[in-house]
């Protein structure tokens, strides 16, 4: 199959709703050629080739692509060196609660920051 995603409620609602709307079309030209007394295969045949005709409008719209290409993808990056003081001053309690303690809180957010 050609499909890229799952349908999501969107998607099915708007199925329905095109399948819905198509059938009372059909229902109409079928009454259409009931009052006017024509015969239903000319009718069918026109409906046929409207079907096909539009289908295959959404088909090319939907732009289908076949086969498979390999493609190299650089990406580019920056590598960061941060350098932090382990020694025994990093234990003072100048800063709540220590140095070390708030190095730690502030290297998570750097690292949460950068995916």
């Amino acid at each position: 199959m050609f499909w890229y995603h799952q349908l999501g409620l969107t998607e099915i609602l708007v199925a329905c709703s095109f399948a819905l709307l198509y059938a009372l079309y059909l229902f109409k030209i079928i009454n259409t050629s009931k009052r006017l007394h024509t015969s239903y295969s000319s009718v069918f045949i026109k409906l046929a080739l409207r079907s096909i005709a539009f289908a295959l409008l959404i088909i090319a719209l939907l732009g289908p692509s076949f086969g498979s290409a390999k493609k190299e993808i650089r990406s580019v990056g920056k590598d960061i060196m941060i350098c932090v003081d382990l020694s025994k001053s990093m234990d003072a309690f100048d800063i709540q609660p220590t140095r070390l303690e708030k190095i730690k809180f502030e290297m998570k957010r750097i690292v949460e920051a950068f995916n």
